[in-house]
């Protein structure tokens, strides 16, 4: 059933109502902590520790692509549940993916955190080089310039929503 929830989930309207949620209120989703302690574990190789800290993270935000990725990369996850998170991460980057090219201000790819940006870009084969902050008719972009196979490629990602409350 859970699978049938993922397929039928509008990932982009679910990733907007999280970050309006998160930005109203905002002491209630610090996550920098559990971030950092996964990072510890990924690089030490504590597994267990790194899916206990991503569960931790996920229940906080579920939107979180890197640790729904934790469970789809450890070899101890579950063939069922590794499936599930597979479908969740395609679901998430797949919004991301349509909501625009990217090549420009214009067109550019809408994300909810600065983590979508990376998760996107390390995700699609990408390595970000350089990130700069642009604001172009009351609006605001990250633009990265990223390299894949010795070239270089950039991105633009609209952060106006997320951008306004800081």
């Amino acid at each position: 059933d859970s699978l049938k929830a993922v397929e039928t989930t509008d990932w982009k309207k679910f990733r907007k109502e999280f970050l309006r949620c998160r930005l109203s209120q905002p002491d209630r989703f610090g996550t920098v902590g559990i971030e950092t302690v996964i990072n510890l574990a990924r690089k030490s190789g504590d597994t267990e520790e790194q899916l206990k800290m991503s569960q931790e993270l996920l229940d906080i935000n579920f939107t979180n692509i890197s640790a729904h990725y934790a469970f789809l990369s450890s070899p101890t996850t579950d063939e069922n549940v590794k499936e599930f998170h597979k479908q969740v991460i395609n679901g998430l980057l797949n919004s991301i993916r349509e909501s625009g090219q990217g090549n420009s201000t214009a067109n550019a790819i809408y994300v909810i955190s600065v983590d979508e940006e990376y998760d996107f870009i390390y995700l699609s084969g990408f390595k970000p080089v350089r990130q700069e902050l642009i604001e172009e008719n009351g609006r605001y972009y990250d633009r990265l310039i990223t390299e894949a196979e010795g070239k270089k490629y950039q991105f633009y990602f609209d952060i106006s929503d997320l951008y306004k409350y800081y």
